[in-house]
């Protein structure tokens, strides 16, 4: 299920779905509540092969950052706080993206791929 909708989201942003088998690949969210979003992220990094992944978020409640970390390689995150609340808890804006406001940013943006082949950086066009 998450794949076809991966898939779908893919071809709605005209993206494809990277190669990461053998690579170092870097997950960022924008923070951890239960964390099961996470886990299927990495559950399906592993089933592709990735090499290593490490974790990055801003803000998770500290038990699912600890459940999380020995199921990766390195973890990140710049808050643990006790109190967690959720996610939304710790933006001043946490509103949702539609996929017509995503397009629109994608298409001011152009991949600039380095000679190595290993670094993706968006550049504004």
């Amino acid at each position: 299920m998450q794949k076809k909708k991966l898939e779908a989201r893919c071809k709605l942003y005209n993206c494809k779905i990277p190669i990461v088998k053998n690579k170092i690949v870097i997950v960022i969210d924008d923070g951890l509540a239960t964390g099961a979003s996470m886990r299927v992220a990495i559950s399906s990094l592993k089933k592709l092969g990735a090499k290593s992944i490490l974790v990055a978020v801003p803000v998770a409640p500290r038990n699912t950052f600890e459940a999380l970390r020995p199921t990766v390689n390195n973890m990140f995150a710049l808050d643990l706080p006790e109190y967690f609340g959720g996610v939304g808890a710790w933006y001043n804006d946490f509103s949702q993206v539609t996929d017509e406001e995503v397009i629109r940013i994608l298409k001011g943006f152009s991949p600039k791929i380095e000679s190595s082949g290993a670094r993706v950086e968006l550049q504004p066009r």
